[in-house]
């Protein structure tokens, strides 16, 4: 019920829901995408990614990915901070399963600080499951119980890919089954 809501953000934070085919604004009642709730994130807000399959390629500004956080992505003010990041969370822990299409990356990060993902389980990417960092570093990126699985790779990849960011902490995670494309 709506009673029983899910929302941790604190003073004027908000907290934003997302499901796979949202196409609302973002409420509890009326869920958004990730790609059009990403640009309203604040600093202290919480997105949180209701149960589901997250499979959708965003394309931004000439990169694909699923969630897509480049450096032509611009959070609203105020912008996060240390004490106030913008959270990505699974509603239910890893009840949200971003899944790639096997010939792409999942997850991309560059060119923003202050941002915690929680309890998602990503799967089925190519040579990363996530990318941190491209050619605009930050700093300030928490990983806190995810899932990453069934990440095929040919070169240069990882479950997780972290380029020239300062303070990644990945705590209460699990990387397992990396498989060589054939």
């Amino acid at each position: 019920t709506l009673a029983d809501t899910l929302c941790e953000a604190e003073g004027n934070s908000r907290c934003w829901y997302s499901t796979p085919d949202g196409t609302g604004n973002g409420a509890i009642d009326n869920p958004g995408r990730l790609e059009t709730l990403i640009p309203q994130l604040a600093a202290g807000d919480f997105l949180y990614l209701l149960d589901g399959v997250y499979s959708h390629y965003y394309q931004n500004n000439g990169t694909d990915y699923i969630i897509n956080i480049n450096k032509y992505t611009n959070f609203s003010d105020p912008q996060p901070t240390t004490l106030q990041p913008i959270t990505i969370k699974a509603y239910t822990p890893r009840g949200a399963i971003i899944r790639g299409d096997l010939a792409r990356g999942c997850i991309l990060v560059d060119g923003v600080s202050h941002v915690i993902f929680d309890g998602l389980v990503v799967e089925d990417c190519f040579n990363k499951g996530m990318r941190i960092g491209w050619d605009v570093p930050e700093q300030d990126i928490r990983l806190t119980n995810m899932e990453f699985r069934n990440i095929e790779y040919f070169d240069d990849s990882g479950f997780l890919y972290i380029h020239s960011y300062d303070n990644v902490v990945i705590e209460d995670s699990v990387f397992h089954d990396y498989i060589p494309k054939a």
